[in-house]
């Protein structure tokens, strides 16, 4: 009889958030961060970015045989223009107030692959947010209140973030958070059986 081995569940990420998301799923997993450009190629959608780069984040880590990786990205769109980090407190509230009272679209690429004979299952996740009317006072008081310089689109719907909100459509309500956890279990379940 051929002994086999456990599938372990590797999730390739340096995103506290996503980890975060995955423990809701109550599976044990490990976490590798993986080191990949995460540069717009030119001309590319950006739906094939988060494509690619949840692709390319789990093909990135070492991984055993044995293991099932996950990798998942998130970018927003804005007037056809990929939003990403603000990175800084100025372009952070640029940012927020050029989304009032408008419509933002984030996609979440998600690409999971079962080492041991390449079983791959992969999608992309879009949400809309319509954002409130804003005033530059709010904004302001919103970034410094939450740091969201990190965050694609510079807010957190998981936390303060939602107050800006005026209307949201998903078919996975965790995608904006970073992992699409619909999806994600029912890969899962898929490529463990």
């Amino acid at each position: 009889m051929i002994k086999t081995e456990p599938i372990n569940v590797v999730l390739a990420s340096s995103s506290p958030n996503r980890e975060t998301l995955l423990r809701r799923l109550c599976l044990s997993f490990k976490v590798r961060h993986p080191c990949v450009d995460e540069t717009q190629h030119a001309s590319e959608s950006v739906q094939n970015t988060v494509t690619r780069l949840s692709r390319e984040k789990a093909l990135a880590i070492k991984a055993k045989r044995n293991e099932i990786v996950i990798g998942s990205d998130q970018l927003g769109e804005f007037n056809g223009l990929h939003i990403g980090k603000p990175l800084t407190r100025e372009k952070n509230i640029m940012q927020l107030l050029s989304f009032s009272g408008r419509s933002v679209c984030f996609y979440t690429g998600l690409f999971i692959i079962r080492l041991y004979d390449q079983e791959i299952r992969q999608s992309v996740v879009t949400s809309t947010l319509k954002f409130r009317t804003l005033t530059r006072a709010e904004v302001e008081s919103y970034v410094e209140s939450e740091m969201a310089l990190n965050a694609a689109g510079g807010f957190k719907m998981e936390g303060l973030g939602i107050s800006l909100i005026e209307k949201f459509s998903s078919d996975d309500p965790t995608a904006i958070i970073g992992l699409p956890l619909i999806l994600t279990s029912r890969f899962l379940r898929e490529l463990s059986g």
